[in-house]
């Protein structure tokens, strides 16, 4: 407080006037007539009662008003303290609120509110220093960013989108939620148009581009050192988790301990004093959660449960080690690319193409390297497979001249294939398979399986030999899909298991999985995919389903997962569970800084002089008015009491 302000304020220090005036004041003596001593009643001393406070809510009133009249006095020099939004000559605002809902968001400040909490009490503010005119817009930065309110001039529509808001466990997409604001704004008429950036700015530097961020919290990126569990799974007789930190001090002396039976010693692991993502695993048959020992700025993911192993994708695998391994032996080149992948996947090795519906139900996808055809028992219990929502890929090599009576390779080809040798020296994938596809253009191959006049119904090609015949189909047939490569594992045929391609050709496979059936684990803010009539609910509470598309075109329902824990999949009695986890790099991040161009423009949240002189002089003239009704109210009392004391003197009045 400036001497000025304080100055001011000291008015206040005429309330001893209206005090002392009522200590002070004389009453004129009241006339009483005068009976015989004995009936007069006793009083108390004249000068007794000169010094008693008469009428105390009067003296209230009174106080009141001069400490007002002290407020109207300093009011001019008083600062506002919460976010306003300065105005350039008057005019209306456009402005885009992006707060950010990551979990980093979660941390708790010195005076204990959440990033969170802070952030949406500072948007807040700022909607309620809107005027009639003024646009906003809500966008939340968490990923992937959304824009969760459209720009309206309907400031009680942006203020219930506020108050609707919660945070959530995803990772932070800055990027994302400047490009949405920037947006926003562009078709605006508006020319004062801002970006208001709610953030610890967690995530890559906000990009160039205008207008630049107004970054009205900059507490927000105070460092907050953090040590959390991203996941927890059980793999057989072990739990397998993965830790992330901030700085190598938030690890420092830290465990993670699983939750075990009364009386009994926990099993622990400790931390290694490191920042950044690592693993760790913990000799536990069964345990319901794991939890890292010590404390950090955010307890909310020192826990996790511990999702079962039938969460993860299982990929049954169908090879001759005799063919499809290494010289060194071990696992097929199939098992160690999916392995090499580091996803979430269970790996199942199978010696022949199941019969059986059941066997096949407990699958995600099945992989068939350089496989005989197949006969008409396992060829329909795969069709089935595929039909429900099951994708199936048929590396194809010499073992096509293995047909026997009544096999054939439906539903990957139609007719009959044939290994033959080829001229060509590689394929073309165009976009299929990204970057890594163009190492598909020399593979030496000794042979092919001619896909060209055995293509099924609706099969696209993906990739083509440089002399233009397929090199890889993809069909799909009613859930899911299946698809075709002419070229077989073996490193003897061709070193196409020896490219990138190769490694990129399962990942592929493994996002088609997701698309189609849903991954058994995904991170926050994820979306799980919903089968028709299927019920979903997670630890919030059910989760609504929308339809979408899928980039086959068909119809599929998503539930978004925005925090973690369980997730249940209901459709009749059939019940299918899903394990959504945290990002480890968002646990990780430290929160950014406020770049200088940003810093200028947060120069405008600064707190600037707040006029509230009409409200206060309102208040002064109300006690005022209150004073007079208090005066009017006692002389009418006195009035009474007289007249009820004397009724004879006051009628001959």
């Amino acid at each position: 407080m400036s001497f000025v302000t304080a100055l001011a304020l000291t008015v206040a220090a005429l309330l001893a006037v209206p005090v002392a005036a009522h200590l002070l004041r004389r009453w004129r003596a009241e006339e009483r007539e005068f009976p015989a001593a004995s009936l007069v009643a006793p009083h108390p001393p004249v000068a007794h009662q000169r010094r008693r406070l008469e009428d105390r809510a009067l003296l209230a009133v009174r106080a009141l008003a001069v400490i007002t009249l002290a407020v109207l006095g300093a009011t001019p020099l008083v600062r506002c303290s919460r976010i306003t939004l300065a105005r350039s000559a008057g005019a209306s605002l456009a402005v885009v609120l992006v707060v950010d809902d990551s979990l980093s968001m979660r941390a708790r400040l010195p005076d204990g509110r959440s990033r969170f909490e802070a952030a949406r009490e500072a948007a807040s503010d700022l909607v309620r220093d809107g005027r009639p005119g003024d646009a906003f817009a809500l966008v939340l930065a968490g990923s992937p960013a959304r824009l969760a309110l459209a720009p309206t001039t309907d400031l009680a529509a942006a203020r219930a989108a506020l108050g609707d808001l919660a945070p959530s466990d995803r990772a932070t997409d800055l990027a994302g939620a400047l490009g949405l604001a920037r947006s926003a704004l562009a078709e605006l008429p508006h020319a004062d148009r801002r970006v208001v950036l709610l953030s610890d700015l967690g995530d890559t530097p906000p990009p160039p581009g205008e207008p630049q961020p107004w970054v009205v919290l900059p507490d927000l990126a105070t460092p907050a050192p953090n040590c959390g569990v991203a996941f927890a799974e059980q793999r057989g007789a072990r739990i397998v988790a993965e830790v992330a930190c901030t700085t190598a001090g938030a690890a420092r002396g830290r465990a993670l301990v699983a939750d075990a039976p009364a009386g009994a010693a926990p099993p622990a692991a400790s931390l290694a004093e490191r920042a950044g993502v690592q693993q760790l695993e913990l000799a536990v048959r069964e345990a319901a959660a794991v939890r890292l020992d010590g404390a950090d700025s955010l307890a909310y993911d020192d826990r996790a449960e511990v999702a079962p192993e039938g969460t993860l994708p299982v990929i049954g695998v169908v090879a001759d080690p005799s063919r499809a391994a290494v010289s060194t032996g071990g696992a097929t080149v199939v098992e160690r690319a999916l392995q090499a992948l580091e996803r979430p996947v269970s790996v199942r090795p199978l010696p022949v193409v199941p019969e059986d519906d059941a066997e096949l139900a407990r699958l995600s996808a099945l992989v068939l390297d350089d496989p005989p055809a197949l006969a008409p028992a396992p060829r329909g219990a795969l069709v089935r497979f595929v039909e429900r929502g099951g994708v199936a890929l048929a590396l194809l090599g010499p073992g096509v001249g293995t047909a026997q009576l009544g096999s054939s390779f439906e539903p990957f080809l139609v007719g009959t294939a044939r290994y033959e040798p080829t001229t060509a020296a590689g394929a073309v994938p165009d976009a299929w398979l990204g970057v890594d596809g163009a190492t598909l253009s020399r593979l030496n191959p000794r042979g092919r399986v001619e896909l060209r006049g055995a293509e099924p119904p609706g099969a696209v090609a993906l990739a083509r030999w440089t002399d233009g015949a397929p090199f890889a189909l993809r069909r799909v047939l009613g859930r899911g899909a299946v698809l075709a490569v002419g070229l077989p594992a073996s490193v003897d045929e061709s070193d196409l298991a020896l490219r990138p391609a190769f490694v990129a050709l399962f990942s592929d496979l493994l996002d088609r999985v997701e698309r189609i059936r849903g991954a058994g684990r995904l991170t926050a803010g994820g979306s799980l995919i919903a089968p028709d009539g299927a019920e979903v609910r997670g630890p919030l509470g059910p989760v609504v389903a929308t339809a979408a598309t899928d980039e086959d075109g068909r119809p599929v329902r998503l539930a978004v997962a925005a925090v973690r824990g369980r997730y249940e999949l209901t459709r009749g009695d059939v019940v299918e569970a899903r394990q959504v986890t945290l990002d480890p790099g968002e646990i990780a991040s430290e929160p950014g800084h406020v770049e200088e161009a940003a810093r200028a423009v947060s120069a405008a949240a600064e707190a600037r002089p707040l006029d509230v002189s009409r409200e206060v002089v309102l208040a002064l003239l109300a006690l005022v008015g209150a004073e007079i009704v208090l005066r009017a109210l006692r002389l009418r009392r006195r009035d009474g009491g007289r007249r009820a004391a004397d009724p004879e003197r006051e009628a001959a009045r």
